[in-house]
């Protein structure tokens, strides 16, 4: 878990078109556990100078550290709420990446989770009481702009779920569902504001589940129309202007163009292989993620606002599988990874405007290195991800353009 691959893209404006990234430095760093440590879903901030993650050591309980990585690639592993715990897990960082959001273990409560942040390292918890209940999932956050900072979560209150919405300022509030529905749930992600949260109810019977999205913690239903007879139905993610929603209906992946609209079907290569929407960007004019052919190739693909979907290149034509996992903020660059001939995963980008898979470098000496891009730092300057080094474990990995 311990380097840092910090690289820059050498551009030459003369040249017809530039080079693929190149090392620019290699930054090695302590592990906070030994070698069989996992990383889990790193994020980055707005200028890709901080990174954070969750590490997890499978030597023994096992362990749970959320980490964090500066520019230089110093590693700071952020206290428990509860001290010796090892039970703290990452779920998003500040823009300015002096802020961690997460969950840690209670210390008035053990075996309960609860909300926190990591404010330059120091650890605080949110005005939430766990002993309420049994289980407790802080699955994204969100500024409202004024440095007031939110975070969804679903819990299990007598063993039905609920979901809602708490600040450091105020208790945690329940989120409604329509009608009579019971077990709301939330999708993955709210939008950047957090004022727009995707998710699903049931009806009392359990015979329906609908797509929800609740806005300032009002539920609206989404339109299944186009699909007569459709019975269950969710919303996964909002894109952070509030135009794009990506859910399902049935065994298809749908858009919605904001609250009210009709769902628009995602084009798939193939009837026998629901595709994989990994992010909807910012605007929501543009998905990324993964779609599977006649033939089992896994391509990585982009969708545009209508639901048409354009494959990307492969990095190998032997061993014929890749994912696109983000799109940057002015939806040029697209990053993910695919097999190289060897069957190794190598990140890689490509330009929307076209041409090939071009892959990011490996660090020097580390021919065996397995590497994944998760995503792009706000400003597109910067993209995140890991890989596992010859050694066997895992690295944290920036690209620097």
């Amino acid at each position: 878990m311990g380097e840092t691959i910090i690289v820059e893209l050498g551009f030459n404006p003369n040249t017809p078109s530039p080079p693929p990234f190149v090392i620019f430095q290699n930054l090695t760093v302590s592990q906070p556990g030994p070698l069989n440590t996992t990383l889990v879903s790193p994020v980055i901030n707005n200028d890709g100078t901080r990174v954070a993650a969750t590490a997890i050591d499978y030597g023994g309980a096992p362990d749970y550290y959320a980490c964090t990585w500066d520019v230089t690639g110093n590693l700071t592993v952020l206290p428990d709420l509860n001290p010796g715990s090892k039970l703290s897990h990452v779920v998003g960082l500040s823009g300015d990446g002096t802020i961690v959001y997460g969950i840690s273990d209670d210390l008035t409560n053990p075996g309960h989770y609860r909300p926190v942040k990591w404010t330059n390292g120091v650890v605080a918890s949110y005005g939430f009481d766990p002993a309420l209940y049994s289980f407790t999932t802080a699955n994204s956050f969100a500024s409202t702009g004024s440095d007031e900072y939110f975070c969804t979560v679903n819990v299990l209150v007598g063993g039905a779920s609920e979901c809602g919405q708490l600040s450091l300022t105020n208790p945690f509030t329940f989120f409604p569902v329509p009608g009579s529905d019971i077990s709301p749930s939330f999708g993955s992600a709210c939008n950047r504001i957090g004022a727009l949260v995707p998710g699903s109810s049931f009806s009392s019977d359990r015979a329906i589940q609908r797509a929800l999205v609740w806005e300032n913690g009002t539920p609206n239903i989404l339109s299944t129309s186009g699909f007569p007879g459709a019975t269950i139905s969710t919303a996964n993610a909002v894109s952070a202007n509030g135009a794009g929603i990506i859910g399902t209906i049935g065994s298809k992946t749908v858009r919605w163009g904001g609250l009210s609209g009709p769902p628009i079907l995602m084009n798939q290569l193939s009837d026998s292989f629901a595709i994989g929407v990994i992010y909807i960007g910012r605007d929501g004019n543009f998905c990324v993620g993964q779609a599977t052919d006649d033939s089992f190739v896994n391509w990585p693909v982009l969708w545009d606002s209508t639901g048409n979907l354009t494959t990307l290149p492969l990095i190998s034509e032997i061993n014929q599988s890749g994912v696109a996992t983000d799109i940057s903020f002015d939806n040029n660059v697209i990053c993910g990874w695919g097999q190289d001939d060897n069957g190794n995963s190598e990140g890689c980008v490509w330009h929307r405007s076209g041409g090939p898979a071009i892959p990011l470098p490996r660090p020097p000496n580390a021919d065996s290195l397995q590497c994944y891009t998760y995503g792009f730092s706000y400003n597109g300057l910067a993209i995140v991800g890991t890989g596992t080094n010859s050694d066997g474990y895992q690295v944290i990995c920036v690209w620097r353009n």
